[in-house]
């Protein structure tokens, strides 16, 4: 049974192919068209996807998409006419969006010249295509189930309990209370992006005091009852305000809005530790109400939130489950996943499920392809065997180079994971500097991560195992901190990823022969892109970006690019 996911008008549009369920092929939208957080329909990831397997979109048995668009409607329409006349504006802003989610089955079957029947098209709730996601391609055969996100349909967060293939919600919290709007809000406030940049105040948070956590608290604060509650006197965004994001009271308790590109100040940084400190409470908060109603020992988690690796870290160390597991599409681009996999198991309830083996499921390029595009961009190279690429690799970046690396087909998520990387020695504090701003282009205070070999993990970071997907953060044991001081951040912790040998053989040799040559098994990893751009996905986008930037080279494959000029 062939079943097609996918999600989109909202950011981040994607689509999955889930076949006798199993996902096998995923991409976002934004990897091929090219448009940062591509919200539109994805036409040209399903028909990849479509195209890799080799059928046609009549040979499908059923397609799936993330939302109920009549869902929440009656609440949704008391909201705009308890804010009336502000919320006009509100309303026709988004009514396009609402119109879009209506269309959508219909833009499907017109893409691909389909009939109104076949296959049909099921509507999976917005936040059960998040918790499915979440759990059904997990590893544990139960689990509580904590979706964090923006808004659904109505909902902003779910808790709930997954048994073998059957997910039973237990409790919902209703937008506009929400834990992604107000994280939107701060990131607004701060003078970032609020449809893509609420990484860039968490990684701003570590800078700050405490000075403004308590105050923040009136903001943002946890309810006797186990969920939680936004003051909605400091937020705009419910009633569609002149500034849609943070209300007049929020700017006379915290400040003016720092306009994007301003410097930054110590209020700011305090701003940003306030907002990180309060969601880490109140999914703390959460973790225990839905440990409590499930007797759970393993947790999943997803939507958009769930990528706030540091929030991750805390569940992990302070949480009251023993696991727990994130899959590395959480945001919307991974509702696809869910909504395919949730209707698979809705036709087939009595088939087994199958847990995810390998996040390497989009694009990827044989060396022929590799081969024409490195002739036609004019750069050297040379095509080696795997051992002597990596042993060159290893010695370049222990002699300071930062280099590209380009292997196999594109990760799942939005990190890079060795597939479409940028390496460098973590051992160099300069490393830092050098990459954010020489060759990512972007703010000196963002950090990097630390990929290392899964076994040493351990003996690095405080309470790591696993943790192949860089979701979660954990404490740099002491003692370790002074030896990878490019990726450790300010407050001592690091954003890990852990490699096996089956996860990315490649990339972990390259790791293994570098820790040969320097003890530390360690390298800074960051995504393949400059800011403001998505992931490269095809070898001239990877050369185009070596030679915009400061790389010093590239491994394209089994090919050693030389930069030149």
């Amino acid at each position: 049974m062939r079943v097609l996911g996918f999600n989109c008008y909202a950011h981040n549009a994607a689509a999955a192919l889930v076949e006798d369920g199993r996902l096998t092929h995923y991409v976002q939208e934004e990897r091929l068209s090219r448009r940062k957080h591509d919200g539109r329909l994805p036409r040209l990831a399903m028909a990849w996807c479509l195209e890799q397997a080799g059928l046609r979109a009549d040979e499908l048995d059923a397609a799936a998409f993330h939302w109920q668009p009549l869902h929440g409607l009656p609440q949704r329409g008391r909201m705009l006419l308890q804010n009336l006349p502000r919320a006009l504006r509100m309303g026709s802003a988004h009514g396009g969006t609402y119109a879009d989610l209506l269309q959508a089955g219909a833009r499907f079957r017109s893409t691909f010249g389909l009939g109104r029947r076949h296959p049909p098209l099921t509507h999976v709730r917005h936040h059960l295509a998040h918790a499915a996601s979440a759990f059904l391609p997990s590893p544990f055969d139960s689990a509580a189930i904590l979706t964090l996100d923006g808004n659904g349909e109505i909902a902003s967060t779910q808790l709930a309990m997954g048994e073998g293939s059957r997910i039973r919600v237990l409790e919902e919290v209703d937008y506009p209370h929400s834990l992604g709007y107000l994280y939107a809000a701060v990131t607004h406030y701060l003078g970032f992006d609020p449809e893509g940049d609420q990484y860039k105040v968490m990684g701003l948070a570590p800078f700050g005091d405490e000075s403004l956590v308590e105050r923040f608290r009136e903001v943002l604060h946890p309810l006797p009852g186990g969920t939680f509650e936004v003051d909605l006197s400091y937020v705009d965004y419910p009633a569609g305000g002149r500034d849609p994001w943070v209300s007049r009271r929020f700017v006379e308790t915290f400040g003016p809005v720092r306009p994007r590109g301003a410097p930054l100040e110590d209020r700011h940084r305090a701003v940003a530790r306030a907002m990180q400190a309060a969601l880490e409470e109140v999914a703390l908060h959460l973790a225990h109400r839905l440990h409590q109603r499930t007797g759970a020992r393993r947790l999943c988690l997803a939507g958009g939130v769930a990528l706030n690796s540091a929030m991750n870290g805390r569940l992990q160390r302070e949480g009251p489950f023993e696991e727990l597991w994130i899959q590395p599409a959480a945001n919307d681009a991974g509702a696809s996943i869910g909504a395919a996999l949730q209707v698979y198991h809705q036709l087939a309830p009595r088939a087994p499920r199958q847990p995810l083996e390998s996040v390497f499921l989009g694009p990827g390029f044989g060396s022929e392809e590799v081969r024409r595009a490195l002739e036609a961009s004019g750069l050297p190279f040379e095509q080696l065997p795997e051992e002597a690429l990596v042993e060159e690799v290893a010695r370049r970046l222990d002699e300071g180079e930062v280099l590209a690396h380009f292997s196999g087909r594109m990760a799942v998520g939005a990190r890079a994971l060795g597939d479409r990387s940028i390496l460098a020695d973590p051992r160099r504090a300069e490393m830092k500097d050098r990459v954010n701003l020489k060759v990512k282009h972007r703010e000196p205070f963002r950090p990097f991560a630390p990929s290392i070999l899964e076994e040493a993990a351990p003996e690095w970071f405080e309470g790591c195992g696993r943790s192949p997907y860089m979701t979660t953060v954990f404490p740099v044991r002491e003692g370790f901190k002074d030896r990878i001081p490019a990726v450790t951040h300010v407050d001592g912790t690091a954003r890990v990823q852990t490699v096996s040998a089956a996860d990315h053989p490649r990339y972990r040799r390259v790791i293994e022969a570098f820790g040969r040559r320097t003890g530390v098994p360690v390298v800074l990893n960051t995504s393949l892109n400059v800011m403001g751009e998505p992931i490269v996905n095809t070898p001239e986008e990877a050369l185009a970006c070596l030679q915009a930037t400061d790389l010093d080279g590239m491994v394209i494959e089994d090919f050693l690019v030389r930069k030149t000029g």
